[in-house]
């Protein structure tokens, strides 16, 4: 007996301070705000929605020269602050106003069982130019320092980067005591050229090669145009005072060394981890990493630089690489003077590894949860698998690339993580095929998927065949980082490791011609990027995604997609969810949803913006045994899913939805009924008494009569969920409004 069930889940069409401004900015397709974050299972203690609205467009802002493209944010660049807490909910609609498609990322929050939200070319089809998706993600049991980032197309390097927060929970005890401000500043290096044109001179393998930034900014300013009043990013501090900095190396290429003229800062924290507090005159930042440090006011009144300058990194002309800041005091009548701080020898390769080694963990100190970080710890864990990554160059057919383990990766036209939930990786990649433990001989394409053993410890070693720095990133998790060494890794090389207190973070440094390793806990199940943080290593082919499966259905282990997911590549000419503005509320119009249901392909068509689901399963022995696995069809206005429409001896085909009408508390449920044609010219009837539903009501029943042959086998349970914010929904010829969210499980059996 085949068990169908549908699952209609309305989207929440209300958008958020809708400006006439912006319209006229763009001729936007307006996508409604998906379903609400109560989707994502909002009963965690004190987490609150946030919502976002961002305009990404380019400006010429002129950085460091003129007419030069700077992707903004609502105007920004660098973009907004997110400033969210342990357990928040961040709703981000972003609009794409450029002339390409468009990803945002999000580096370090680790979107717990939810890669759907991650922002890679992996796990997401892009926004399309003039277009816009919401994306809706928890900073579940998290805090720290962290920066988002444009993923798509060597974007990075014109801007479109931003500071995050996650800040505790009241609860929590924070290991230091509350500064007096806190400042978020972000080091990113830039290139005079506009980035589509160092995008394209990559393809070229005489000028692989080149392509070093020109230059480097802190929060986007530099000296380097001298009719800019206020060239310099500048920190206003009280003297006595003790002030957070919060930063991110956000560039392409450079690791930098951080330092402040005549004072020293405090190391307390990296990418959500609370460190070992250390006190420091210079700090090396790699790219992609982030950090806390603590500095405290305690010169004379006056105004001092602040210096962000390249690490191993050899240049002609090194004059510009320079990003210079000023820590000003109040009442201060005394600019910054003199030579700047001079920091650590640039290419002292074993200054820069006894600093990384002495970043540990803060065992003892709270961080997202009450019980001390030291709670989890690696002493003692058996390790499930070990990758050993090589990176390298190679060229394949006439392109110089960027490969590892001698593999480049090629971005698929469909996001592994829809392939590998709709279609099992069929026709998009091959799960395995990458070698995690050897070289291939000779370089080549290749579409990296690798297997994670969920909650199994993963041992990565990280080797460097290059003469320059390279970071790598992995999404989804915190990483253990447990060594550093020079040359070969060996097993005996293991013998070094420190598992007693290595820091847990996302981002690790990997040194020329040497190897950094880290251990993961593999409990985030998922598809997750693992990549190089060097904007042009990633953009040329060094990255590979890791698949870590739970068999388990059940959607609390991991999310189902998004009811606003979107589609492309081998799913294009299915449904790819179109943007509408909200509909106004009350009853109009004559809408129709008109169903066409063909054995296991299904048709649909609808005018106005609804989300729905179809999920699909027999049932043999469990009612648990119903969720999607393979999405068979939709239009450009329904999402639906099925695993596949079996032992359907005869398809149906039209039927309509209709009348239902809102009601002034609550609603009301007024003679509904459903038609579902079946061929033969048989058909399912639903009716319902009236009946008024108030906002506290959960559910009500509906029967169904179905005539198969003249044969009354059938039933049919509706569940009506209510929510609390307004929205409206039109069946046929009049609406429907309720509060909140509508979810109607149809159950056949």
């Amino acid at each position: 007996m085949e068990d169908m069930r549908l699952d209609c889940i309305n989207e929440d069409l209300d958008m958020h301070n809708k400006t006439e401004d912006r319209r006229q900015k763009a001729l936007y397709i307006y996508m409604p705000w998906p379903e609400s974050a109560r989707s994502l299972e909002h009963n965690t203690i004190n987490g609150i929605d946030i919502y976002l609205e961002w305009i990404v467009s380019i400006d010429l802002t002129d950085p460091i020269s003129l007419g030069q493209p700077v992707i903004s944010i609502n105007g920004m660049f660098p973009g907004p602050l997110i400033n969210a807490t342990t357990n928040d909910f961040v709703h981000v609609n972003v609009f794409n106003n450029l002339d390409e498609p468009l990803l945002i990322s999000w580096n370090g929050i680790q979107q717990r069982l939810n890669s759907w939200q991650d922002g890679v070319s992996g796990t997401n089809c892009p926004i399309k130019p003039s277009s816009n998706w919401t994306y809706v993600f928890q900073t579940k049991d998290q805090i720290g320092s962290f920066f988002y980032f444009p993923s798509l197309n060597f974007q990075k390097a014109a801007g479109g980067f931003g500071p995050i927060r996650v800040n505790n929970r009241e609860v929590i005890n924070v290991p230091f005591p509350k500064p007096e401000a806190e400042f978020d500043l972000l080091i990113s290096d830039w290139f005079y050229s506009d980035y589509k044109v160092v995008r394209k001179l990559m393809q070229d393998k005489f000028l692989f090669i080149g392509n070093i930034p020109d230059a480097v900014l802190m929060n986007g300013k530099g000296p380097y145009h001298p009719q800019v009043k206020s060239p310099y990013q500048s920190f206003k501090v009280t003297q006595g005072k003790t002030y957070r900095f919060r930063i991110s190396n956000v560039g392409t290429a450079m690791s930098i060394n951080f330092r402040v003229q005549n004072h020293q800062m405090v190391l307390v924290e990296t990418e959500g981890s609370y460190t070992n507090q250390i006190t420091l005159d210079s700090l090396d930042v790699h790219v992609g990493q982030s950090y806390s440090v603590l500095v405290t006011a305690n010169q004379d009144v006056a105004d001092y630089y602040i210096v962000a300058s390249p690490k191993l990194l050899r240049s002609v002309n090194s004059s510009t690489l320079v990003a210079t800041g000023v820590l000003s005091y109040a009442n201060s009548v005394k600019p910054a003077s003199g030579p700047l701080p001079t920091g650590p020898d640039p290419f002292d390769v074993d200054f820069s590894v006894k600093q990384a080694k002495s970043i540990r963990w803060n065992m003892t100190a709270g961080a997202a949860r009450p019980n001390p970080q030291g709670t989890f710890n690696v002493t003692n864990v058996t390790l499930s698998q070990t990758f050993i990554l090589q990176g390298s160059m190679g060229e394949i057919e006439g392109v110089q690339r960027y490969v590892v383990n001698n593999v480049s990766y090629l971005t698929p036209e469909t996001p592994l993580k829809l392939a590998d939930y709709f279609v099992n990786g069929s026709n998009v990649y091959q799960l395995d095929a990458f070698p995690t433990h050897s070289v291939n001989d000779a370089a080549s394409y290749g579409v990296s998927v690798v297997t994670g053993v969920h909650k199994g410890w993963l041992e990565i070693v990280f080797k460097n065949d290059l003469d320059v720095m390279d970071a790598w990133h992995l999404d989804g998790f915190g990483f253990y980082v447990v060594g550093f060494g020079n040359g070969e890794w060996t097993p005996e090389s293991r013998r070094t490791y420190n598992l007693l207190d290595p820091v847990v973070r996302s981002t690790i440094q990997v040194y020329p011609e040497g190897w950094s390793a880290v251990y993961a806990f593999l409990d985030n199940p998922g598809m997750w990027n693992l990549r190089s943080q060097h904007l042009k290593h990633w953009y040329m082919g060094q990255e590979l995604y890791i698949r870590v499966h739970d068999d388990d259905p059940n959607p609390a282990k991991e999310r189902p997609p998004p009811n606003n997911l979107l589609r492309c590549g081998i799913f294009d000419h299915y449904f790819a969810p179109a943007s509408a503005p909200a509909p106004q509320a009350g009853c109009k119009g004559e809408e129709q949803v008109k169903i066409n249901i063909l054995t296991d392909w299904i048709a649909i068509s609808l005018k106005l913006s609804l989300g729905f689901h179809l999920l699909a399963s027999i049932l043999e022995s469990t009612p648990r045994a119903f969720y999607p696995s393979k999405r068979i069809a939709f239009s450009s206005k329904l999402e639906f899913w099925a695993s596949s429409l079996l032992a359907r001896e005869k398809p149906l085909s039209e039927g309509t939805f209709s009348k239902a009408c809102k009601g002034s508390q609550g609603f009301q449920i007024k003679g509904v009924k459903c038609e579902i044609e079946l061929v033969t010219g048989k058909a399912w009837r639903l009716t319902k008494v009236p009946h008024s539903y108030q906002s506290s009501a959960r559910k009500s029943m509906w029967f169904v009569d179905m005539a198969w042959d003249g044969a009354r086998s059938r039933l049919t349970c509706f569940e009506i969920s209510l929510e609390t914010r307004l929205i409206n929904v039109v069946f046929g010829e009049s609406s429907l409004e309720v509060p909140g969210q509508v979810v109607i499980l149809v159950d056949l059996t």
